[in-house]
């Protein structure tokens, strides 16, 4: 008799996972159980009349090889789309106006000197502190650091408040003052340990890109050539991945409420559902999966305790002629210092080709993020208010726009704070203790939709395992 495996959650780590497991051992019964109306979690992509507008993600990075991979194994390769040539850069707001953000500028530090140098996103003081970077002292503590504390110490205030702070929150929608370092940005951390300074460090590995023979150039802010998306948009990967499960393996609208471990398996529950699984994979939010677990408080608890921050993404269609000038790059970031509800804002049909009809512009503003949930909790008219007069006050854009779609994300981009390492191994030494209980999803190791994808690889085929070894043992005591 084939074995059963149970997935909580839809989203793409539920997905992947119940594709990897399947593909490790096409004879298990994998069931996965969303409670929303619809798969993909966050990941949401609207097509009408020409456009593609995304609620949620838009891209994926290709450093991080299981998004891309997931795509091969998939047959989605053709599709895969990289960004425009054109414009590769960003633009980060200062004093209520747009500064391109400097060539080779690195989310952290330069690489360029003469870019850097004259620069108007920093003021000479500021530049000046940079460049210390190069003569201070290496931390000796091996204890982890915020990303505040980090950037703080070897760059200086500024630098964190006008460069870093805007960068690493379109990231993490976090705020740096609570953030890890080492589960963030660990790169740069071991670039302080072995070379004693940023700068040093990421001009080492040009370097090496160099010798190695990889490209050379560096954009400025995010590094865009390394971004892909999908004709389509993204949702073209949850499609692809619902297509290829077994029919009527995902049940939507069933919101599992309760989970159980009893000899040899799991019963889970809801108000008119119970049934039973001989393994289950929790792929959901840290706050989610919490309350599924009771049967354990210490684990409950440990999930309980990974903060999540909220969000909102607003796509706003308009004729090309009512934005003046020039779109000459990928978008712009706003720091937290000039006070505004905008975090940040794409310019989505200038990113990826073929997202909107000739002579429309897709923009995508952002709001919210940790400590400023606030600002997406209001009526969403009022939100899109004030994010429009934002638009309007560094953009110069006039009238109304064509077509608004508003995407609220409630409590999914989680905070990776001080100590999220050790949190993470403590709850997957505890979750350990349950055979049969697994878990995935962006609260442990990555956000991102490759990171997702790799740790949900991970915990199906792990899944699959446990399960193959569970049917051999039962299979030699001439159980069924």
């Amino acid at each position: 008799m084939s074995r059963s495996l149970a997935v909580v959650g839809a989203g793409i780590s539920g997905l992947a996972l119940a594709w990897a497991a399947l593909r490790e051992n096409p004879d298990l019964r994998v069931h996965l159980f969303e409670g929303r109306s619809r798969p993909g979690g966050a990941i949401e992509s609207r097509r009408e009349g020409g456009l593609v507008l995304e609620g949620g993600p838009d891209s994926m990075i290709t450093d991080k090889p299981a998004g891309l991979q997931l795509c091969r194994d998939l047959g989605l390769e053709s599709l895969l789309q990289p960004t425009n040539e054109d414009d590769r850069r960003a633009m980060v707001v200062r004093d209520g106006r747009l500064v391109p953000i400097p060539e080779g500028f690195r989310l952290l530090a330069p690489t360029r000197l003469i870019p850097f140098l004259l620069t108007p996103v920093l003021s000479p003081l500021g530049k000046l502190r940079i460049g210390l970077d190069l003569f201070l002292p290496r931390r000796r503590d091996p204890g982890d650091e915020t990303l505040a504390g980090f950037v703080g110490r070897r760059l200086g205030r500024e630098a964190l408040e006008r460069m870093a702070q805007p960068l690493v929150g379109g990231i993490y929608g976090g705020d740096a003052e609570r953030l890890s370092l080492q589960a963030t940005m660990p790169r740069f951390l071991e670039m302080e340990r072995k070379h004693g300074s940023v700068i040093l460090g990421l001009l080492a590995g040009m370097r090496a890109h160099r010798r190695a023979g990889e490209r050379t150039a560096a954009p400025a802010g995010p590094r865009y050539g390394l971004f892909v998306s999908l004709e389509g948009g993204i949702q073209t990967l949850v499609e692809r991945l619902v297509d290829v499960l077994p029919p009527g393996s995902l049940r939507t609208g069933l919101a599992v409420d309760r989970i159980e471990p009893e000899p040899g398996g799991w019963r889970l529950r809801s108000p008119g559902f119970e049934e039973r699984f001989d393994a289950v994979a929790l792929a959901m939010p840290g706050w989610s999966a919490a309350r599924l677990t009771g049967f354990d408080p210490i684990l409950s608890n440990r999930l309980a305790s990974i903060r999540y921050s909220s969000s909102a993404a607003v796509n706003l269609v308009f004729r090309r002629p009512q934005i003046p000038g020039r779109i000459n790059s990928f978008g712009f970031v706003v720091p937290r210092i000039e006070n505004r509800v905008l975090l940040a804002c794409t310019y989505a049909s200038v990113k990826y080709a073929g997202r909107a009809p000739e002579g429309q512009v897709i923009l995508r503003a952002f709001s919210g993020g940790a400590g400023r949930e606030a600002d997406v909790d209001r009526p969403p008219e009022e939100l899109l208010e004030d994010l429009l007069g934002d638009l309007r006050d560094l953009l110069g854009i006039r009238g109304t726009p064509l077509k608004v779609w508003s995407a609220r994300h409630e409590r999914v981009m989680p905070q990776y704070e001080l100590g999220h390492l050790d949190l993470v191994a403590e709850i997957q030494d505890r979750a350990s203790r349950h055979p049969g209980l697994f878990l995935a999803g962006n609260g442990f190791r990555g956000v991102g939709i490759p990171d997702c994808v790799a740790q949900a690889r991970q915990a199906g085929v792990r899944a699959a395992g446990y399960l193959g070894a569970l049917a051999r043992d039962l299979g030699k005591t001439g159980k069924s």
